[in-house]
């Protein structure tokens, strides 16, 4: 996907580059410090832009590589990947209103940055992503690095699916048994409370 097309790559690292800007000129503007816990929630606003970019990218190049045209091409990868990548931001944003009820502020404070930057990402990757992919050259269509693990991953699965399942079900349930062995010392209803160690630190 980068190397074989580095104008949809410019684009979405384009794109989670301005939702990193968004969230810091609002978390600048209310004003908020930030701690190194909170800074987190910058990554993972990156990490989760450039993940909805790639499947936008990703499905454009495949609709281009099918003849069709660059606006045909983009409706229809935002076509399909609009409700997944809501999803997808939707139950993400479900696991960091979570983090806002445990009253601990490092973790409040990194779920309000998560949320506003995946909201932001989100909108941007649908609107600012697929404009720019409108007025950059159409990506060339060729032979992705990727290829020949994509082929030896379909062989193998084509091949001995069986096998894969058990082998993967006998994975499970020894770590099933491996889990009892785990040794868990911190009172977790301690650690979220405001003022102790962890929360000053």
């Amino acid at each position: 996907w980068s190397s074989s097309s580095p104008y949809v790559t410019m684009s979405g690292l384009a794109t989670a580059g301005i939702s990193l800007i968004t969230v810091g000129g609002i978390f600048g503007w209310l004003p908020v410090y930030f701690d190194q816990t909170a800074i987190m929630g910058a990554l993972l606003v990156m990490l989760l832009t450039v993940l909805d970019c790639i499947h936008i990218g990703v499905t454009y190049r495949v609709c281009l590589s099918n003849s069709l045209n660059k606006e045909e091409a983009i409706k229809e990868s935002i076509r399909v990947n609009l409700l997944p990548v809501f999803y997808t931001t939707l139950t993400t944003g479900v696991g960091l209103i979570t983090m806002l009820i445990t009253g601990s502020p490092p973790y409040v404070l990194f779920a309000q940055i998560a949320l506003v930057g995946i909201t932001a990402g989100f909108i941007y990757s649908f609107i600012f992503m697929t404009s720019l992919s409108i007025l950059l050259p159409e990506p060339k269509n060729g032979k992705t690095p990727s290829e020949p693990l994509v082929n030896f991953a379909r062989d193998i699965t084509l091949a001995k699916p069986k096998r894969i399942i058990a082998t993967f079900l006998l994975i499970t349930v020894t770590a099933l048994f491996l889990i009892s062995l785990n040794t868990v010392d911190e009172d977790i209803g301690d650690i979220l409370k405001p003022g102790n160690e962890t929360d000053i630190a």
